[in-house]
């Protein structure tokens, strides 16, 4: 699982709602799909992002198990707790291209 640690990293980033970070994360063509968004591009999906975060005061992810396609396909059970109340079940799908950045994130809702 040549990529686990950059989804861990993911997690992490996106748990201490560091934009700057995540950024760097993501290729120019990268997609996000989930429940109230679709966008395409980096400058689009940092948009996103940064609409999530002023809705919530905390967030914290926490993967609960790893599937894994391949090097650059990987599906994550995670929790999500919301400002310390909310929890959150939710399946992301995340692709990375051959530099290891993140092309694609989509994801689900249980």
């Amino acid at each position: 699982m040549k990529n686990k640690e950059s989804v861990l990293k993911y997690f992490e980033t996106f748990s201490n709602k560091n934009m700057k970070e995540l950024e760097k994360l993501f290729s120019d063509d990268v997609v996000l799909i989930d429940w109230n968004f679709r966008s395409a591009g980096k400058e689009n999906v940092v948009k996103d992002f940064e609409t999530i975060f002023e809705d919530v005061d905390t967030v914290h992810v926490t993967p609960i198990k790893f599937y894994s396609h391949s090097d650059t396909d990987y599906a994550v059970q995670i929790e999500i707790l919301v400002n310390g109340q909310e929890t959150l079940e939710v399946i992301d799908t995340l692709k990375f291209n051959d530099d290891g950045l993140i092309k694609y994130i989509e994801a689900y809702k249980a």
